[in-house]
């Protein structure tokens, strides 16, 4: 039961990573189309991207926690009956 844990931690770890590396690679691709470089602008906006990501998720685990963080994003608030 413990391998479930920890592959669900994992998981939304990643999903919390992944946001700031996909704005980053756009973002590289933009910026790189106007110089030219655009596989050099992907790789820096993604690794930046992915720092920023590892940091905000580590911020998240060690202060909210990862499943009461993707459940306040997740649940419906604003649903009228």
């Amino acid at each position: 039961m413990q391998y479930v844990a920890v592959f669900i931690t994992v998981v939304l770890w990643f999903g919390i990573v992944i946001s700031p590396t996909l704005i980053g690679a756009i973002l590289g691709v933009l910026l790189g189309q106007g110089s030219g470089f655009i596989e050099l602008g992907v790789t820096l906006g993604a690794s930046v991207g992915f720092i920023v990501g590892i940091s905000w998720s580590e911020k998240i685990r060690n202060t909210t926690g990862l499943i009461n963080f993707w459940s306040s994003l997740v649940s419906a608030r604003d649903s009228k009956n």
